[in-house]
């Protein structure tokens, strides 16, 4: 291919830069945007460039030696070059805390107001990170790579708790690329749970049950509440495998982790608190076919719930309602079922919709009942808006 060298003197100067970008790894839209141009006529130069260099496309272009190690005519335009200075230098100290600080705020926003407020700009922020990742090198590299791994993880957990399971996979998976350079045995376990927890809603026991002992490997590293998130996504795994005996065995351990704990023993999930961990070990009864023993394991966390955690108290009372209803205490699931029903109102999240079309269905048997009629009209109207 040296022929093609020479080549690069028959670009003009915008063709120049812009194939050096493309080359690169920049996306249209980050070129355009860097040189005040349209995505339109960014393609365009691009289908030039491809033309005059004889390439089918990027694949091959990335593969010729950077314009500047063959001799060419032509330098980029100063402003150009200034942009890739600047995107070389961007991930300063302050910009890792700054995304740092958002990805928080956003993380509490989420469980307070649900996914679909947060979503859009999160999945920006995330492509920004993606870019930096592209252009930055040496010590920031790292940096770079965890922050964007780490929104990227983020960004499928909202996709998930929207119901859509498929983008979930996508960007969870990326998060998993993308921490693999990172060589962290904690973020490591962590995304191996997440996939783990994704395979359930698939309807994946047997792959769900595979990725908890895979992220189970890695507990000698983690802290206690990163550890027992993982027992709980095995003890969801192995629910749906219909084994009961190590089911009840792994949340057994689940809680014991999480008891007594101090704020020193948060880890990534610290979300994961003695009420958490015991409204999944009651879904996990529940996924059993054993509604009282569900209802004993709710009852263990009635009261004090984090007012951080919105959401999954929406979790808890649809949950609390369906166990209620299998055991034929209507009046009881119905009461957990209406504040359940405010904060699905409030937050729109799936996995809430979906405890609650669970609820529908035990409780068609007294449709005819005023205070069921009410719950299943509700359900009716925000299945229709929530998934």
């Amino acid at each position: 291919m040296k022929y093609k060298y020479e080549l690069y003197n028959k670009l003009t100067k915008r063709q120049l830069e812009i194939a050096d970008c493309a080359r690169r790894g920049f996306t249209d839209r980050e070129i355009a945007n860097a040189l005040d141009l349209s995505v339109f006529t960014v393609k365009s130069h691009l289908k030039n460039v491809y033309e005059k260099m004889g390439v089918s496309g990027r694949t091959e272009l990335a593969g010729l030696p950077d314009w500047h190690e063959v001799k060419v005519d032509k330098e980029p335009l100063e402003k150009y070059k200034q942009w890739k200075i600047e995107k070389e230098l961007s991930f300063s100290p302050e910009t890792v805390a700054y995304y740092e600080a958002l990805l928080a705020e956003h993380v509490r926003a989420d469980n307070l107001l649900g996914p679909h407020l947060v979503l859009n700009i999160v999945h920006h922020e995330a492509a920004s990170l993606l870019g930096a990742v592209r252009g930055t090198r040496g010590a920031k590299r790292l940096q770079a790579v965890r922050l964007a791994s780490r929104y990227e993880e983020f960004l499928g957990w909202l996709h998930q708790d929207a119901g859509r399971l498929d983008l979930a996979s996508v960007h969870t998976d990326r998060a998993r690329d993308l921490s693999t350079e990172l060589r962290d045995p904690q973020l490591t376990a962590y995304l191996l749970m997440r996939k783990s927890n994704i395979a359930s809603d698939l309807g994946d026991p047997a792959l769900a049950l595979a990725l908890a002992n895979a992220a189970s490997a890695q507990t000698i590293y983690l802290p206690r509440t990163d550890r027992a998130v993982i027992l709980r996504q095995k003890a969801h795994a192995l629910a749906g495998l219909g084994d009961a005996h190590a089911c009840a065995d792994v949340i057994a351990e689940a809680l014991e982790v999480v008891a007594d704990m101090k704020p020193d023993d948060a880890g990534i999930a610290s979300y994961c608190t003695i009420h958490y961990v015991a409204m999944e070990a009651a879904a996990c009864w529940l996924q059993l076919d054993r509604p009282q023993e569900a209802l004993s394991a709710f009852m263990a966390t009635s009261r004090d719930w984090p007012p951080e955690l919105h959401r999954d108290y929406g979790l808890y009372l649809a949950r609390c309602a369906n166990a209620h209803a299998w055991v034929g205490e209507v009046s009881t699931a119905c009461k957990f079922a209406e504040q359940a029903i405010i904060t699905i109102r409030q937050t729109a999240s799936a996995r809430i919709m979906w405890e609650l079309q669970r609820l529908a269905e035990r409780l068609s048997t007294w449709r005819t009942r005023p205070e069921v009629s009410a719950v299943l009209s509700a359900v009716t109207i925000l299945n229709g808006s929530i998934i």
